[in-house]
């Protein structure tokens, strides 16, 4: 896979600074980040809020970049002519323009991920899926290729589609929105051959102003997807309902749900001993039992929209079952770890209002019968002026969980303070990761459990990092922490 110099200006609408300086240019991978760049690399200089990559072309020039694409002309000023410099009008437009580009040369067959939560996680199952049931052994990474981590925006669906190979026959992506417009750009840029339709929730609508504005803007991935494109979508929410009903065109629908009528479905609900859920997935023609060992009672509507996929795909029930109990949650989501005795929920990579309710109630399906449960809650960002109505929800929901010790962290968490109806003293808000933590050593013991849950600008990952460094420390050590 490669673009030569002149797919590239004509992709990405540019000039080069020199023609002769361009000539025999051959791009092969495309970096946006000078810490990663390699040898060879193509670098676009981009400019976000933390800094601007115009500032650092001499280092990419160090760093043995191919070539440079930019759209301040004055910044190249010290680059050698002898390099190949693209001028563009705008280098986060090229940047989506040349994954165009990029992408148009592989034929994998890509399915898109869209909703307000779970993206990530039905990613991660339906690549998992895809390589269990539809790959040769032992080829899965050249096969199937799948957004790393939350690459799910302006710069990270690029970048995930400059990983494309011709060996790769699926890609999935996962398509992010922030902002008006860029659902529509995404679709565009990635111009998937099926859609994964998940809830649409409240996340992000602060950014909106308003649900019917944020349910506009989410309409955008159906409004630009192709006619004949193939959209499984979750029947059980309103939101995503609504969308299909005015958008879906004459598209092919599949719908999928929990504990509810739809194309696919999952049934008859049980929590295991030891974590996680059985239940049976229906498939419409044949019905088959599923083990998913993961906390959470919301993954199972993950489990479910990622197993109808790989169904669209062509992997068979059987083999969904089979690669589900292979299924190991990561990168703080629906994680179960154990330090010094003491059981940690980590799900704190986001929060949204109904992911933060879900897996609070998940918490009922466990019932800590050998010790006492605590709650660290982290604010949930980007609610605007509904923000203090989801707290308080999710303090209410909290309260009916009768834990043992709630710690909050955030200005807008102190919602749930407000709309608690526990013992007043059982909830602490502090301001300082390190006080909060301080707190909680003191509080926990072996036996106990303790469950992580916030926004990802909250940073949740601090507290337990030096819970578990109090936890997993000797005696006299896990004592002078806590003093």
């Amino acid at each position: 896979m490669h673009l030569t110099a002149h797919e590239l200006s004509q992709a990405a609408k540019g000039a080069w600074r020199s023609g002769d300086a361009a000539r025999g240019l051959v791009a092969r991978t495309v970096c946006t980040d000078t810490r990663q760049l390699r040898d060879g690399d193509l670098f676009v200089a981009l400019k976000g809020e933390n800094g601007d990559g115009h500032d650092y072309l001499d280092r990419a020039v160090e760093g043995g970049a191919a070539g440079l694409v930019i759209h301040r002309a004055d910044a190249a000023a010290s680059v050698p002519e002898s390099l190949p410099v693209l001028i563009v009008p705008d280098t986060l437009r090229a940047l989506g323009d040349i994954a165009i580009a990029w992408r148009a040369k592989c034929p994998a067959h890509r399915t898109a991920i869209v909703g307000s939560s779970g993206k990530t996680t039905t990613k991660e199952m339906l690549a998992m899926l895809l390589r269990h049931a539809l790959v040769e052994e032992g080829k899965g990474e050249e096969t199937v290729l799948a957004s790393k981590g939350n690459f799910n925006n302006l710069i990270g669906v690029p970048l995930t589609l400059f990983r494309l190979e011709p060996s790769h026959k699926w890609a999935i992506l996962e398509l992010g929105m922030n902002e008006p417009g860029e659902l529509k750009r995404l679709t565009h840029i990635a111009e998937p051959d099926a859609l994964v339709f998940l809830a649409v929730g409240s996340a992000h609508v602060g950014q909106f102003g308003s649900r019917a504005a944020l349910l506009e803007a989410k309409s955008d991935a159906l409004r630009t997807l192709a006619e004949n494109v193939p959209i499984l979508y979750d029947a059980a929410s309103p939101n995503t309902c609504e969308i299909i009903r005015k958008y879906s065109g004459r598209r092919p629908l599949l719908s999928f749900a929990v504990e509810r009528p739809a194309d696919i479905s999952a049934r008859n609900i049980h929590a295991r001993p030891l974590g996680g859920y059985s239940f049976d997935l229906d498939f419409g023609t044949v019905t088959t039992p599923v083990c998913l060992p993961v906390f959470g009672r919301y993954n199972i509507a993950n489990a479910t929209a990622a197993a109808g996929a790989a169904h669209m795909l062509g992997a068979t029930p059987e083999k969904i079952a089979q690669a589900f109990e292979t299924y190991r949650t990561s990168n703080m989501r629906s994680e179960v770890r154990e330090a010094g005795g003491v059981t940690l929920i980590v799900d704190c990579y986001n929060a949204s209002p109904e992911g933060m309710a879900g897996a609070l109630e998940s918490l009922r399906d466990w019932p800590n019968s050998e010790g006492r449960t605590f709650l660290v809650l982290g604010e949930m960002l980007e609610l605007g002026e509904e923000s203090a109505e989801h707290h308080a929800r999710i303090g209410r929901i909290a309260a009916n969980l009768a834990p043992d010790g709630v710690f909050l962290i955030g200005e807008g968490i102190a919602a749930v303070r407000h709309a608690w109806k526990g013992p007043a003293e059982a909830v602490s808000h502090f301001t300082r990761h390190e006080d909060l933590a301080r707190a909680l050593i003191r509080a926990v013991r072996p036996g106990d459990r303790v469950f992580f849950k916030g926004s990802r600008g909250k940073r949740l990952e601090v507290v337990v990092d030096l819970l578990t460094k109090a936890l997993e420390a000797p005696g006299p050590a896990r004592s002078r922490n806590t003093q």
